[in-house]
């Protein structure tokens, strides 16, 4: 059954992107790092009978899965945005704010100012500039649920 042999393979990615990323973090353990992985869009592997890749219109699909992990140093060197992070762990990000966001993690200025913000600073819920209104109001209302 093709359903059954697509969800079995990108499941296999998953695991696949689960051990690559857990040898980066033992490898950086003992040093003072700090890693930030945000995925693309998600797939529809049939659900609701769509097979496609990134349908703007699914709220779920607009939403990218994230997680920053920090070493023990780099905890202790910046409890500030280790916390201000953690704050934020259940917001939903956008994309444009992941070059930014790396910037303020290893403490980096940009020269030119950047329009978008980061995840540490600000509230990383989608803005308006970037998301069809409808998503905006959508995802507002599965908060309040």
């Amino acid at each position: 059954n093709k359903q059954e042999i697509l969800t079995n393979d990108y499941d296999n990615c998953i695991v696949s992107v689960d051990a690559f990323l857990a040898d980066i973090i033992n490898g950086v353990r003992d040093c003072n790092a700090v890693m930030l992985y945000v995925s693309d869009h998600g797939q529809l592997l049939f659900e609701g009978g769509k097979l496609m890749h990134g349908d703007p219109g699914n709220f779920l699909l607009r939403q990218p899965a994230a997680f920053v992990w920090f070493s023990p140093e780099y905890e202790q060197r910046h409890p500030e945005i280790v916390a201000a992070m953690k704050s934020v762990k259940d917001k939903p990000i956008v994309h444009g704010q992941v070059y930014s966001t790396v910037l303020k993690l290893c403490g980096i200025e940009s020269e030119v100012p950047l329009q978008i913000g980061n995840f540490v600073d600000d509230d990383v819920r989608q803005h308006d500039h970037n998301v069809p209104p409808a998503l905006i109001e959508q995802a507002a209302d599965q908060e309040n649920k």
